[in-house]
């Protein structure tokens, strides 16, 4: 115990101490991220297949896989994602190729990235290292963050905009550096501010009130940075608003599912609110995704909701008591100190308060649940309240009781992290099956066959992307018009985009399997260990894929 004690008093003694720190919490995060990245989460899902092939075709063609030129959004699932992830992997196509790791290595630095900048961000909210140090922690070691970092889907990127959005807007805010350096900081962070917002649809709502209250507090002697900033922000804002605005099918999932177009509105949105805010939403993660279905794996652990009722109580504290706190905490008391504090709470408070009004605007709950913008709030609010016991603790005469506090914490995240990867190992064919295993498997191997006429799928999500990326289709032999979402009608709802056929293979067909299997020679199954996902059958050049329990009589 005096070694780890001697161990804490060297780190705490150096000006630098608090940036060791945090780059070996950010090497545990990265090793978490890092790891087998292409190997698992098993099985790819068609979003990430999306992303690759778009990102292969515009450094090949200039266009994504629709025919449209360098766009802001890609035409997808009737919403028009944004096709920023495609342009963050085209330098890892070029490195690696169109393969499963080119597509999950961008998702994941950029997590690894969001480390120290939440440290950074709680450190200059509240001029704490302990807070900086337990958030940094806290999101390297999260469940929900591990697995979006490694899943290459478009929440999965929103928390590194977000955090480096907040993160560069304090600084920009609060400091005081050279002339140049501030309005070059000014510029980015308006870049920032523009990939945070067009990142994923829900940010079109958040980020923008997030940034308007952070200028609300923090506006008084910084006016010119703010324009700087601003207009960097608008300028793009503007773009992409204008693209979206020239097609109104990019409402999509707003159209179809906003409760605004549902009855009883102002009832429907309170409850919603209310139940994102709920404690079985945040501590216990009801079966939304796949993530949730692992036995005692949540948005944050439970054990950490004590923490996460002192941090709000902490922010109360300082915004209504913020001398009483400072005395209690015994942190510098000073009018700036306090002014500091103030602000650093209040916007924190807003961003807990109205992270959960974009969900509540929908009724369907699997889309919010990937809404990580909630889950962030929530961290830095828990963090808090970690950093509120340990300076408590230092009050006391046992000052041993502090680092005592944080070795216990440091050993339940530990065993906590190792229970989350057992349970993602234990469910491990529930993953492959959520992300359509075997499916590229499926084409390389047809990709290899010198005799397919045709090929003949059964029905599955957007299927056709896989064609392309794994037999493959060159983008400059791609036939734009086969790939082409069908229109909806006037009363039908958004739906994935239904390509029927690309060259000669056919998707979305209603094949039946016994017939198949009679009638047909088995030419190769796609397993995995003792799990059979497909079998491929061929008579006279045209191959028919079906899944392998449907052949069972």
């Amino acid at each position: 115990m005096m070694s780890l004690l001697s161990l804490w008093g060297f780190f705490s003694r150096r000006a630098n101490g608090f940036f060791i720190a945090l780059a070996l919490i950010t090497l545990l995060g990265a090793g978490l991220r890092l790891i087998k990245l292409g190997e698992y989460p098993g099985g790819y899902g068609q979003d990430e297949a999306i992303n690759l092939y778009d990102a292969w075709s515009l450094l090949t063609t200039g266009a994504e896989h629709h025919g449209d030129r360098w766009p802001l959004n890609s035409r997808q699932f009737g919403d028009s994602p944004s096709t920023l992830p495609s342009y963050l992997t085209m330098p890892f196509v070029v490195l690696f190729g169109p393969t499963e790791f080119a597509t999950r290595l961008p998702c994941a630095l950029l997590n690894v990235a969001a480390i120290p900048l939440i440290g950074l961000l709680l450190f200059h909210l509240f001029r704490s290292r302990a807070a900086g140090l337990f958030a940094a922690t806290l999101l390297a070691v999260s469940p929900w963050n591990i697995y979006f970092s490694r899943w290459a889907v478009s929440p999965g990127f929103v928390t590194f905009y977000q955090i480096a959005g907040m993160c560069l807007m304090i600084r920009l805010l609060t400091g005081q550096n050279h002339r140049i350096r501030v309005y070059g900081s000014a510029i980015l962070t308006g870049f920032i501010f523009f990939l945070w917002t067009h990142q994923y649809l829900s940010q079109y709502f958040f980020a923008p009130l997030m940034i308007g209250v952070g200028l609300l507090l923090w506006s008084k002697t910084n006016w010119p940075r703010i324009f700087v900033a601003g207009g960097v922000y608008s300028a793009f804002m503007l773009l992409a608003i204008l693209t979206r605005a020239h097609d109104p099918a990019t409402a999509g999932r707003l159209q179809n599912e906003c409760i605004v177009f549902a009855d009883h509105i102002l009832r429907n949105f309170w409850h919603n609110y209310w139940d994102y805010q709920s404690f079985q939403y945040l501590f216990h993660a009801p079966p939304m995704l796949a993530l949730h279905q692992i036995p005692g794996v949540s948005h944050i652990p439970h054990s950490l909701a004590p923490f996460y009722g002192l941090g709000l109580a902490t922010l109360l504290a300082a915004i209504f008591i913020p001398r009483r706190l400072l005395s209690l905490l015994g942190r510098p008391i000073t009018p700036d100190d306090i002014r500091h504090w103030r602000r650093a709470a209040l916007w924190m408070l807003a961003g807990f308060l109205l992270a959960p009004i974009v969900g509540a605007l929908f009724t369907q709950k699997m889309y919010t649940a990937r809404m990580t913008h909630l889950l962030t709030q929530v961290l830095l609010i828990t963090s808090l309240g970690c950093a509120t016991v340990w300076y408590l603790l230092r009050r006391i005469p046992l000052r041993i009781a502090a680092p005592v506090f944080v070795i216990l914490l440091a050993f339940y995240l530990g065993q906590s992290t190792v229970k989350t990867f057992k349970g993602l190992a234990r469910n491990d064919l529930f993953f492959k099956e959520y992300l359509q295993q075997g499916v590229p498997d499926v084409m390389r191997y047809l990709a290899r066959q010198p005799d397919v006429r045709s090929a003949h799928f059964p029905r599955m999500l957007q299927g056709y992307i896989y064609h392309l990326c794994f037999t493959p289709v060159h983008p400059t032999r791609l036939n734009h018009a086969e790939v082409s979402p069908p229109s909806p009608g006037p009363d039908e709802r958004w739906r994935y985009a239904e390509v029927n056929k690309v060259g000669n293979y056919f998707f979305n067909q209603d094949l039946n399997a016994v017939d198949i299997a009679k009638n047909s020679t088995l030419r190769h199954q796609v397993r995995d260990r003792n799990q059979i996902w497909y079998d491929l059958y061929e008579r006279n050049g045209d191959w028919f894929v079906v899944k392998h329990s449907e052949t069972q009589p």
